[in-house]
C-alpha cells in the first residue's frame, strides 16, 4: 500500500505558460529536498518528477506528478504525490507538505511575473 495525496488549484495563465512556471519551480532548490528526474510532456500536459530528500539520505524518494488542463482563460493544476509501495502512513505529513510547498512556490512565481 502506498500513501497518495493530491490537491488542485487554478492559475490565471495558459497551459503552456503554467507549464513553464512549473518547470521553473521544479528547477529551484528546496529546503531539505530536491526535484530529480523531471520529465515534461507538452503533448499530454503531464510533468513527472521525484522528490529526493537530501538532508535525510536514508529517506526514500517520492513520485510527484503535475497535470495541467486548459480552461478558457486559466489552467487547472492537479498535483499528486505517491510514496514508495511499502509505505503505509505519513506520520510527519511529508506528502501534503511537498504539495503545499510546491503550490505556494508556483503561486509566488505567478505573482512575481504579473
Amino acid at each position: 500500500m502506498a500513501v497518495i495525496r493530491s490537491d488542485t488549484r487554478i492559475f490565471p495563465w495558459s497551459q503552456e505558460q503554467t507549464r513553464l512556471h512549473v518547470l521553473e519551480v521544479l528547477g529551484r532548490p528546496c529546503l531539505g529536498y530536491r526535484y530529480v528526474d523531471t520529465e515534461s510532456d507538452a503533448r499530454t500536459a503531464i510533468i513527472t518528477t521525484r522528490i529526493k530528500p537530501h538532508l535525510w539520505p536514508l529517506m526514500l524518494s517520492t513520485q510527484f506528478t503535475i497535470e495541467l488542463e486548459q480552461l478558457s482563460d486559466s489552467c487547472v493544476v492537479r498535483v499528486s504525490t505517491r510514496s514508495q509501495p511499502y509505505i503505509s502512513g505519513d506520520v510527519f505529513d511529508f506528502y501534503d507538505k511537498y504539495i503545499r510547498h510546491f503550490l505556494t512556490a508556483l503561486q509566488d512565481v505567478i505573482h512575481s511575473s504579473a
